[in-house]
């Protein structure tokens, strides 16, 4: 026992030091619960319309297997961080993982997520099929990986490093102050859409969300320890006069102040 190490690990879903991608798998089959399945079998019988043809028993099988890795894909940290950064900032959830010039064949197949966006290619081109098959074998609850798109990985690391906070941005996803980080990340995703004219807003607007970001780095910065060894400007985090006091902290056992507004 006086050999044992200690180690802080981040749980298997969190985006890795260096990488761009999230890994949501898991060993092994999901667990199954027979019973719910078994009244899942009773509605799909009671509800069915007189005119549906029967449902056989592969087709069940499959929406069984199915509906367990999604339910498993939906229950990884990571991925409801990334949920709560499409809430916040109004967008599609596929939109923030999806990389169209990354893609092979990309004219081939719809931009789209997950199964509604993939069209049973039956009767189509082999060109066609390769694609289907390219799109079904890499939507997350496949291959088990969510790759950033370039706007959603920049943003992320750039809220991480206005927050200032003494965790790791694989220990801030997953902690009690997410939500909070997921907010600061789509603020500063709709600040990038601002300055670069991509939408039409008023300028009141842009004053509006630096107030809200100041607000969310305050309440992140409380929920969870500040590190304040770490510089950062304060002036891109809040507008002049919204904040009038800071409390002191001590460094070197000198009380310092920081600066007043």
């Amino acid at each position: 026992m006086n050999h044992w190490e200690t180690h802080e690990l981040a749980p298997a879903g969190t985006l890795k030091n260096g990488e761009t991608h999230i890994d949501v798998s898991d060993d092994g089959p999901p667990k199954v619960d027979e019973r719910k399945e078994a009244a899942w079998d009773r509605r799909m019988d009671d509800l069915k319309p007189p005119s549906f043809p029967p449902i056989d028993k592969k087709t069940r099988d499959w929406e069984h297997v199915h509906e367990r890795y999604k339910q498993r894909l939906r229950n990884d940290k990571s991925y409801q961080f990334l949920m709560k950064v499409a809430a916040f900032a109004n967008m599609k959830l596929e939109s923030l993982w999806q990389t169209p010039s990354e893609e092979p064949g990309r004219n081939a197949v719809s931009a789209g997520g997950g199964l509604a966006g993939i069209q049973n290619p039956g009767a189509d081109p082999v060109g066609q099929e390769q694609a289907f098959q390219h799109k079904w074998t890499t939507i997350p609850e496949v291959s088990g990986l969510v790759y950033l798109n370039p706007s959603v990985y920049g943003h992320l690391h750039e809220a991480y490093e206005i927050a200032g906070v003494q965790l790791t941005l694989e220990q801030l996803i997953v902690s009690d102050g997410s939500t909070f980080f997921a907010r600061l990340v789509a603020l500063r995703i709709k600040l990038s859409q601002f300055l670069s004219g991509l939408n039409y807003n008023l300028d009141k607007n842009y004053q509006r969300l630096l107030q809200q970001q100041s607000m969310c780095v305050k309440a992140l910065r409380k929920k969870v320890h500040v590190n304040t060894n770490l510089a950062f400007n304060r002036q891109h985090m809040a507008p002049v006069g919204w904040c009038s006091y800071e409390p002191p902290y001590r460094r070197g056992g000198v009380t310092r102040f920081m600066r007043q507004y």
